[in-house]
């Protein structure tokens, strides 16, 4: 019980505002040198949420150096692991390429982790655990960029396609 009101807590509105504002005063410190705006589909929230993720690199600390997919902290929303998902193309359509690629990360311990209700509420789909979408840059795919809140329309068809295709190809191989 006491675990699923700790998540509770951090899919909230109020709760993703504090984090948001603990990592830019971490940067005002010192203590995070870069960070990436993504976009997060918290497990209990009403909509996605730009969130602030930090990114520490042993290679490179300087502000403005490029930030890499490796170099994201992502502990506060995935307690274990991880999965990432790279769209270069639309996943109901390969032959509408996207000019930058984008990355979707889901939780890899999908049996034990709950429901995400905003993307149940939003489109029927049953994904569990949080999902946050990280921008590569068109130049340098493997350079992570921010997520604009103008994207988030795009980013929404994007996140419904990918995750109804793969429940539909997860279905259709199982008969």
């Amino acid at each position: 019980m006491a675990r699923m009101q700790r998540t509770r807590s951090r899919s909230d509105f109020r709760a993703i505002s504090r984090w948001n504002q603990r990592v830019l005063q971490r940067i005002a410190n010192g203590d995070v040198k870069r960070h990436v705006v993504a976009l997060l589909y918290p497990m209990r929230g009403p909509r996605p949420r730009l969130i602030r993720v930090p990114a520490d690199s042993p290679f490179s600390e300087e502000p403005g150096s490029n930030i890499w997919a490796e170099d994201i902290q992502t502990r506060r929303w995935y307690t274990r692991r991880y999965s990432r998902a790279r769209l270069s193309a639309f996943p109901t359509d390969p032959s509408f390429r996207l000019k930058n690629h984008y990355s979707i990360l889901t939780s890899r311990c999908s049996s034990t982790t709950a429901l995400n209700r905003t993307i149940r509420n939003k489109w029927g789909l049953h994904i569990r655990g949080h999902v946050i979408v990280i921008r590569h840059a068109a130049a340098d795919m493997m350079r992570l960029t921010n997520v604009s809140s103008g994207e988030r329309t795009f980013i929404d068809l994007l996140v419904r396609s990918y995750f109804a295709y793969q429940q539909a190809n997860d279905n259709s191989s199982e008969i």
